[in-house]
């Protein structure tokens, strides 16, 4: 089963509503005898599950990009000439917002003038993922600047998100 998928969803409701039921059921049973003490509990219990459900949401939302940026470093570092040791990656927003493309800009914080177009359908597909997923999610950035700088044998990034 496919986490994310319509199976998984739809399993998930399912339990949250089984243990709804559950819950109605106790507080129907043990509130005849002790209303005030099942109250209370219950209440404790939906504030529990309210802010569990609230900080999944937070940490889906926080992380989501992620693996997209993963594959952007990775796209871009392919694209990079050898002797690059550090650049930047910048996405532009038109002014209209995100949504309907970005523009791409490759340069070397170094002062190297080689020209580096941004070409590679991978690198293409991945921008354009983070820019449809951050539409959908509502973040309606003006720029997203990913820098990139080797260290040793590996390459060490950091990606600002500029509203």
């Amino acid at each position: 089963m496919k986490k994310g998928g319509k199976t998984s969803t739809a399993l998930g409701c399912g339990i949250l509503l089984a243990g709804l039921a559950a819950l109605m059921w106790a507080v129907y049973f043990f509130g005849r005898r002790w209303p005030t003490a099942t109250a209370v509990v219950a209440g404790a219990i939906i504030l529990a599950f309210a802010a569990w459900i609230m900080a999944l949401r937070r940490k889906a939302r926080a992380t989501w990009h992620e693996p997209i940026v993963q594959q952007i470093l990775l796209e871009l570092i392919k694209l990079l000439p050898p002797h690059w040791n550090e650049a930047e990656l910048t996405l532009t927003a038109p002014i209209q917002g995100i949504g309907q493309g970005v523009a791409h800009a490759v340069t070397s914080l170094e002062g190297h003038t080689d020209p580096v177009f941004p070409s590679s359908s991978e690198l293409l597909f991945a921008t354009r993922e983070l820019e449809l997923g951050s539409k959908q999610r509502d973040m309606r950035w003006k720029r997203v600047v990913i820098r990139i700088k080797r260290q040793g044998e590996a390459w060490g990034a950091v990606a600002d998100f500029e509203y």
